[in-house]
């Protein structure tokens, strides 16, 4: 899978779901123009000037109001759905009863769920996701929601906790991040906005039928909806005794008309709702069906493990609850799910997923057809560590370091390897089990990202503490302390991905603790009077996925479409790689040109005292504000130039997990 192609491929998705979807609302819309028409012309209530019109479809005045107003309910529908989601995965997740999961040592399957979730995170340097449970659903199943890379959430269902081993919700959790990593998410939620529209007809047919009911009968709506009903029904029906003495001529017809009127286009709107909402039901499982096959093959070829998916696939078929979901938002968020979330209907044509068997036998062509029988686990048995805990199988370490090799790292972007999950899970095994434990707490995390920001020991580290003692949250500084010797044992290797683990619990901050968090980072960067390329690289991650959670520099459309209008902040950026590391500079900055294509006439080797932190932070923000195909492109560069020798300095690493970071690309896996 190429990240890039997958990006463009979901854009082109989009563009087909965005036309499949305008199809079915120009039909919706006709038909509600015909119902209305159809309505007033069986009641009558046009006859006054039926002959004066051309035609007895068509209306100058009413046309337009009819036209518009079909629209207008359908954007709104979208709209307020989609202004729900906003807030991107999580939001989802709560809305399906998630819970975030927290570090919880007495409970080593949940413990397992956030490891599986974090190594794979690392190895495929994406943010790591919010993780959730679903704790009242005992079916096997789980989810993928966001809008980006930044906003992710991956939930999982306590049965697929319970009942699936390491290597069975390893595959899950990979097929979910194949959603994550090949652009579904997005698409995904927009489908949700799309559906609400289509939903509002029924909606509205609904609440006329309630209407109606007010009117006709205010004793019977007092009684089974409140007194403020027959309120409601006096108002809109002028009153009971009237309707009965007014006769059947005059004023008492129209109102009978008025009455039949609502009837008849009530249960046209219903009807259209219903019939718009299964086209479009048909429209949303044709893409889910399709994406689904390809995640399943995403997940084996991120772990090399087809036991893994498939055995989760043939639990689900011998689970009696199966992969079902109980709660009321899951029918409309069918689509983002791992598997089936209600039984077979209408013949299989609205079904989200392709059918079991079928996918079992694309990764395992020799399945009999024959599913295992499950027994439920309680989840209030006795919480004891199983072997599906322990790590993975890892192969022989070798004594030379591998060569790093540029164009191997741009076609690895975004995919995950055995080897990757293996280092990354040796990677956060070696982190001490406080630290780890910490970055799952809201005190903690902030602990954590204000040690790591932390100089050696001398004048600035105490200056430093004496700032934080003064500005942070006295149970913060508390915690620091007391994790100190602890966070004392972290490896350089190992503080950029503690950070990417703080990640997601920083989200829950609230707005105050945030501002107060954000302005420590800055005083502790800014305790020296220096920015390093370390102290760059941890500001931009923390703050660009932090910020943007917060609404602060929430990124708008790209507002450059040429790369021919950044050839001096692209200079900035390669020729300060060129000059990190010990390597040839002008060969290191010839093999970023080899990579420029028309650009490298434009491009020029600055001097090593141009490269300044000011420069290059804004030579970082102005080509994160490109389009993709140019951030692609310049990331490419910088890659080809670090590691023009085959290998690569902390500098070099610094500053191309910053590029990466505000670029919002998955960052190279040997970073």
């Amino acid at each position: 899978m190429d990240f890039f192609e997958a990006q463009h491929q979901a854009k082109k998705r989009t563009a087909l779901l965005v036309g499949l979807f305008s199809t079915v609302v120009v039909i919706i819309t006709a038909a509600v123009y015909f119902a209305v028409f159809f309505t007033l012309d069986l009641t009558g209530l046009t006859t006054e000037y039926m002959e004066a019109r051309q035609s007895r479809w068509f209306d100058p005045s009413l046309t337009p109001l009819v036209i518009l107003s079909s629209l207008a309910i359908m954007a709104i529908g979208s709209l307020t759905r989609t202004l729900q989601l906003r807030g991107g995965g999580s939001t989802v997740a709560l809305m399906l009863g998630g819970e975030l999961v927290a570090d919880r040592p007495d409970d080593p399957k949940m413990q397992r769920l956030l490891n599986v979730v974090e190594e794979m995170a690392i190895a495929s340097g994406v943010p790591v996701p919010a993780t959730y449970i679903l704790p009242e659903e005992t079916s096997i199943n789980a989810f993928a929601a966001g809008h980006s890379l930044d906003d992710a959430a991956i939930g999982v269902t306590r049965g697929a906790v319970d009942q699936l081993s390491r290597d069975e919700l390893q595959g899950v959790v990979a097929h979910e991040f194949s959603h994550i990593l090949n652009g579904d998410m997005k698409l995904n939620i927009r489908l949700l906005g799309l559906l609400n529209g289509i939903l509002m007809f029924y909606v509205l047919g609904s609440i006329f039928w309630r209407f109606f009911f007010f009117f006709l009968f205010p004793s019977q709506a007092e009684s089974r909806y409140g007194r403020s009903s027959r309120r409601g029904g006096i108002y809109f029906g002028g009153s009971s005794g009237g309707r009965s003495r007014g006769g059947g001529g005059g004023k008492g017809g129209g109102g009978g008309a008025i009455i039949i009127a609502i009837v008849v286009l009530s249960t046209l709107l219903v009807i259209i709702g219903l019939i718009g909402l299964f086209f479009a039901r048909l429209i949303q499982s044709a893409i889910s069906r399709q994406r689904e096959y390809l995640a399943d093959s995403a997940a084996v070829q991120f772990t090399r493990n087809s036991d893994g998916i498939a055995g989760a696939l043939k639990k689900i078929g011998g689970l009696h609850r199966k992969s079902y979901i109980r709660n009321d938002h899951a029918e409309e968020a069918g689509h983002l799910f791992f598997g089936r979330v209600a039984a077979l209907s209408l013949g299989g044509l609205t079904n989200t997923h392709p059918p079991l068997k079928k996918r079992i036998r694309a990764i395992d062509p020799s399945f009999d057809g024959q599913f295992p029988k499950v027994k439920i686990i309680p989840t209030s048995r006795p919480k004891i560590p199983d072997t599906a805990y322990e790590p993975v199988r890892k192969k022989p370490k070798t004594k030379n370091p591998p060569v790093i090799r540029p164009e191997v790292l741009m076609a690895g972007l975004g995919i995950l390897e055995q080897s990757q999950l293996e280092r990354a899970q040796n990677l956060l095994e070696k982190i001490p089990r406080l630290v780890r434990q910490a970055t799952h707490d809201l005190t903690g995390a902030r602990a954590v990202v204000y040690f790591i920001l932390f100089h050696p020991e001398g004048d600035t580290r105490t200056r430093q503490m004496d700032l934080l003692k003064e500005k942070a949250d006295p149970t913060v500084f508390r915690e620091l302390t007391n994790l100190l010797p602890h966070l004392s044992q972290l490896s350089p290797e190992q503080r950029l991905p503690v950070i990417d683990l703080c990640l997601p619990v920083l989200r829950q901050l609230s707005p105050d603790q945030w501002i107060r968090f954000h302005d420590n980072i800055n005083l502790l960067i800014e305790a020296d009077q220096q920015v390093s390329l370390f102290e760059f690289c941890v500001k931009k991650i923390v703050f660009r996925q932090l910020g943007q959670h917060f609404k602060e520099g929430k990124a708008g459309p790209p507002r450059y479409f040429s790369i021919n209008a950044l050839n001096d902040e692209i200079s900035i950026l390669l020729s300060t790689l060129s000059y990190e590391g010990e390597k040839d500079t002008r060969k290191a900055f010839g093999a970023a040109l080899g990579r420029a294509g028309g650009l490298r006439n434009e491009l020029q080797l600055l001097p090593k005292e141009e490269c300044t932190m000011e420069k290059i932070t804004e030579a970082v923000d102005k080509v994160a504000d490109s389009i993709l195909p140019i951030r692609q492109r310049v990331l490419e560069c910088c890659v080809y130039c670090a590691v023009a020798n085959h290998d690569i300095a902390p500098g070099e690493r610094q500053l191309l997990r910053a590029i990466a970071e505000a670029f919002a690309l998955p960052a190279p896996s040997v970073l």
